[in-house]
């Protein structure tokens, strides 16, 4: 197995901007969870405030990702189920 350099091992870190529309996977993507977890959050109601732009897309507010992280108990990672 090859060995990864310190730079191929570090991680992105996405920062959420307030006032920005973000798609699934920009949620996924600063969770560290797949879009398949952020859509079932949708449909749940268990994930963060969306709102519908049209009739197809769904983007989600910085305000409110950062609402919903923040609402998170402390100390708990994100899970799969939005919890």
């Amino acid at each position: 197995m090859p060995k990864l350099s310190a730079s191929s091992r570090e991680k992105t870190v996405m920062t959420i901007q307030p006032d920005h529309l973000y798609a699934d996977h920009d949620v996924a993507a600063f969770c560290g969870v797949s879009v398949h977890s952020v859509r079932r959050w949708r449909a749940n109601r268990t994930g963060p405030q969306f709102v519908r732009i049209g009739q197809r897309k769904i983007r989600y507010r910085g305000t409110d990702i950062m609402r919903w992280v923040n609402g998170l108990p402390a100390g708990n990672a994100i899970s799969e189920d939005g919890v």
